[in-house]
């Protein structure tokens, strides 16, 4: 079907195209994603770059439309709809697939017009399903990612990592902070 799709869409003897791809990325899991393009009649090249350099590139300048982008967190980190929203707005800073589709973009005015938790969850809705039929990009699991702590670090229960740092320091830190505290007894029963 996939090779039909191609065919219909002006490609009968596949496409060539590249991925540009930190070089700490999963290249493992890449080489499975080229593999199965592959099969299909896609070509794909894994243009392997440091990240401070696919930053600038795909980040920052927009240079380049096929892209891997790896995310850090833990499955299931959810950030804000509006957020989420921004990442295929036409323009938005977080559009790093440079999706410009008129459908979608109107999906963040409807998000933000909502009157309540039930409308905004519904348009939330929709534009999931959308970019699902669209394709704009192709989702991968992340691998697992763990926050780890003393035990006598008490009020912490697995928030996503940057609770306690992000990059170059604490990004989430003030959303957590009054709920942490040190088990002093605990602490010293265990030798520090």
């Amino acid at each position: 079907m996939a090779k039909k799709l191609l065919a219909d869409a002006g490609y009968p003897n596949g496409v060539k195209t590249n991925i540009v791809v930190q070089s700490d990325s999963d290249m493992g899991l890449l080489q499975l994603v080229g593999a199965y393009f592959a099969q299909i009649g896609v070509d794909m090249e894994i243009r392997v770059i440091p990240p401070g350099e696919w930053n600038a590139f795909v980040a920052r300048d927009h240079k380049h439309d096929q892209l891997a982008h790896r995310t850090v967190g833990p499955l299931g980190h959810t950030s804000a709809p509006n957020h989420d929203l921004a990442l295929f707005q036409t323009g938005g800073r977080s559009n790093w697939a440079m999706v410009d589709d008129p459908v979608f973009n109107d999906f963040m005015p409807r998000a933000m017009a909502a009157a309540d938790v039930d409308a905004m969850k519904k348009v939330i809705r929709e534009a999931n399903e959308y970019v699902a039929r669209q394709h704009f990009t192709i989702s991968l699991l992340q691998p697992k990612a763990y926050s780890l702590c003393q035990p006598w670090v008490k009020g912490f229960s697995g928030q996503f990592g940057s609770a306690w740092a992000h990059g170059s320091g604490p990004a989430m830190l003030s959303f957590y902070l009054a709920r942490f505290w040190i088990d002093r007894d605990m602490k010293k029963s265990m030798g520090h």
